[in-house]
């Protein structure tokens, strides 16, 4: 067992606003340099998919995007929802360890397309709507005091959905 401290523990995610860049220590380089993945919802860059071989360790990626999320924010800049839709057990063999992080709020394990549906459908009507003063977590922020998390959907075996509303 590696210590987390070891793989991302020696980033600094500096000074950052969460609520436009959020940076993920995800591993390290060939030559020890922690590598980031950075989204940043003012840009296209908002968005990430990971696309891969069987094997090539895209579970694996996802577990460090949540782990690199979870130790590098607080609960209360960055809510997890997390989906696993196959067998795949990225999420589900873990998925007591994952439970305890106060980061992760909901998951949802080899549920239907329609439960799928409904789960993204929840977390876009109850927390990405900002209401008519605020079109962004940015503006909401800064114009309210109480502050809202970053959503981070981290969903694996998403080629499995089907449904439009979902890609």
């Amino acid at each position: 067992v590696i210590p987390l401290e070891n793989t991302i523990g020696r980033y600094s995610r500096g000074n950052d606003d969460f609520s436009v860049l959020l940076k993920f220590p995800i591993g390290k380089t060939a030559d020890g340099a922690v590598e980031v993945l950075a989204l940043n919802s003012e840009t296209s860059q908002a968005h990430c998919m990971i696309a891969g071989m069987t094997g090539s360790g895209k579970s694996s990626l996802l577990q460090a995007i949540v782990l690199g999320a979870a130790y590098h924010y607080s609960p209360e800049e960055v809510e997890l929802y997390l989906i696993d839709l196959k067998d795949s057990s990225t999420f589900d063999k873990a998925s007591r360890e994952y439970s305890k992080l106060k980061h992760v709020k909901m998951m949802c394990m080899n549920g239907t397309e329609s439960d799928i549906v409904e789960f993204i459908d929840y977390i876009v009507r109850t927390k990405m709507t900002f209401g008519h003063d605020a079109p962004d977590i940015k503006t909401y922020n800064k114009t309210n005091k109480e502050k809202r998390a970053r959503i981070v959907i981290v969903i694996d075996e998403y080629t499995t959905i089907q449904d439009e509303k979902c890609i």
